[in-house]
């Protein structure tokens, strides 16, 4: 998957049933393209730069647990 901006994706504020990252503790809600990394963002295998987990883009795909 290539990189895409920010600006390409509408990367905008999550919503409770779809966001970037797990939020919460046994969040299910959350994409599979998100990589987790210490400190409060993350990055993802899709959009280029950081990722705040509750954000949300259009190449959300919910995580299958």
């Amino acid at each position: 998957m290539s990189k895409l901006p920010k600006s390409q994706v509408n990367y905008s504020p999550g919503m409770v049933h779809e966001h970037c990252g797990p939020v919460f503790h046994d969040d299910k809600s959350y994409c599979k393209h998100f990589i987790p990394r210490d400190g409060p963002f993350g990055l993802c295998q899709g959009v280029a730069g950081e990722i705040n987990p509750k954000f949300w883009c259009e190449r959300f795909l919910r995580v299958k647990q």
